[in-house]
């Protein structure tokens, strides 16, 4: 009896490392990510742009909490495992602006004298990563080391996503 139960713990312990999700690896163990909590979506440079031609609008993700719960070292790898048969968007690695109760994405530009309207990561927050997928296994690093703040990886153009903190 306490062999099964052994056995079953054991299980349970390994079971519980390949569950689908998002898996920061600390070397020695994996810590599983939480998805990060959007507050809200906000506009910024609307009022301007009624009195300025050409002042641009901006869209920002808002997420709660001026740091992430999941602090991680300059160069962290993270492991994806992926349920059987998903189908994923490349991986996005963006820097957050920090800000004193909560962190911020930037995520559409605007202008209105032009008209022209851009969506998506603003390019200058995204880092270069590097991807290896294993069968349902998909190991995600940075292709060079990060600089103190906070970061949002996600698959695709998605507010669903992880965030973390790195300092020093």
């Amino acid at each position: 009896m306490k062999r099964m139960l052994i056995g079953l713990l054991f299980a349970a312990v390994t079971f519980g490392q390949s569950e689908p999700g998002m898996y920061l690896d600390r070397g020695a163990d994996q810590v599983k990510m939480t998805h990060a909590q959007l507050a809200g979506m906000e506009s910024k440079g609307a009022a301007k742009s009624l009195f300025v031609p050409g002042a641009s609008i901006g869209v920002v993700w808002d997420f709660s909490g001026s740091t992430a719960a999941i602090q991680a070292d300059a160069n962290p790898k993270f492991v994806y495992q992926a349920r059987a048969n998903q189908v994923l968007q490349d991986f996005v690695l963006v820097r957050m602006d920090q800000k004193s109760d909560r962190r911020q994405i930037k995520v559409g530009k605007g202008n209105t004298l032009t008209g022209s309207v851009r969506t998506g990561f603003d390019p200058k927050n995204v880092i270069e990563l590097r991807v290896t997928r294993k069968g349902n296994t998909i190991e995600i690093a940075p292709a060079h080391s990060l600089t103190p703040g906070e970061y949002f990886v996600t698959a695709g153009f998605s507010s669903l996503g992880y965030d973390f903190s790195v300092s020093k």
